[in-house]
């Protein structure tokens, strides 16, 4: 944030100063030299014994257009270098870059060529590069850290169920009915945490889940009983029956989007959840591992 609010600022700033103070490509014709008459007294024929006087065109004023497309190719040189350099040490494992770091490193390098052209060439095109760059940087904050796309996760055995699954912007879906012995699962807390996008977690019968949902600003499927604040932000909870299977507490949080809770009946399972309203099973003809 503090470096969008900068460089936004950098960016108005040298928009401001540019438009007050930068004049045409060249500097603006000096008048006549001493001695040289205007067009119209040098029609006026001389004077007997008097020397016809001559116009002499003014020097030529600095070519800040040359200097401007110079600057522009040499920021856009700089751009690529770092972006090839960051690029580079993500692949290679070097460092953990997130998203943002991209268009905010090109937004800083931009910032600082329109400084540095307040005094040398002034390359207006990097001003709308700039405000292009600035978007981006503030969409890939709200995107957040990855991965994005579309991720399934279907651990078969408890051991293989994550503590925690975060996404950034696309579709995560979490399957439960795969795992094997579920009573290992009592007592656990699994985070799902995503950005944008679409949230799916499949729950069989066979586990008690305490699921609670919250968005920021979007909607929830798969409960009865949706609470709304406005502005797009819903909470929801689903309470299972207090009986013999194993316990497990599920938080689900997403920024913006939509949010699935969907429970998978096991066979001749007991089939009581306060809040619940949908039983969707989403996989095939298979008996899952944790109707066992």
């Amino acid at each position: 944030v503090p470096v969008i609010i900068v460089s936004l600022t950098a960016l108005a700033a040298v928009a401001l100063f540019s438009r007050r103070h930068d004049g045409p490509d060249q500097a603006p014709s000096p008048g006549p030299p001493t001695g040289v008459t205007s067009p119209a007294a040098a029609d006026r024929p001389a004077p007997p014994g008097t020397a016809a006087p001559t116009l002499t065109a003014p020097p030529p004023g600095p070519a800040r257009r040359q200097h401007g497309a110079k600057l522009f190719w040499v920021t856009t040189a700089l751009i690529a270098i770092a972006l090839g350099t960051i690029w580079i040490l993500e692949e290679t494992g070097y460092a953990d870059v997130p998203l943002s770091m991209y268009p905010g490193t090109t937004l800083g390098i931009i910032a600082a060529a329109l400084v540095v052209g307040a005094w040398y060439g002034r390359s207006r095109v990097l001003i709308p590069l700039g405000f292009v760059a600035s978007l981006a940087t503030i969409a890939a904050g709200i995107i957040g850290p990855g991965p994005h796309g579309e991720r399934t996760y279907r651990p078969a055995t408890a051991a293989e169920v994550r503590a925690g699954y975060q996404h950034g912007a696309g579709q995560i879906t979490v399957h439960l009915e795969d795992v094997a012995h579920v009573d290992r699962l009592d007592g656990r807390t699994i985070d799902i945490t995503a950005s944008v996008g679409e949230v799916r977690l499949v729950v069989p019968t066979s586990i008690d889940a305490t699921v609670t949902a919250h968005v920021a600003g979007g909607e929830i499927h798969g409960t009865t009983e949706v609470q709304d604040f406005g502005g797009g932000e819903r909470r929801a909870k689903l309470i299972p029956a207090d009986d013999a299977d194993p316990d497990v507490t599920i938080d689900v949080e997403l920024r913006y989007g939509v949010i699935l809770v969907y429970r998978f009946d096991c066979p001749e399972a007991s089939y009581g959840s306060i809040g619940q309203s949908t039983s969707v099973w989403m996989g095939d003809d298979r008996d899952p591992a944790a109707c066992d």
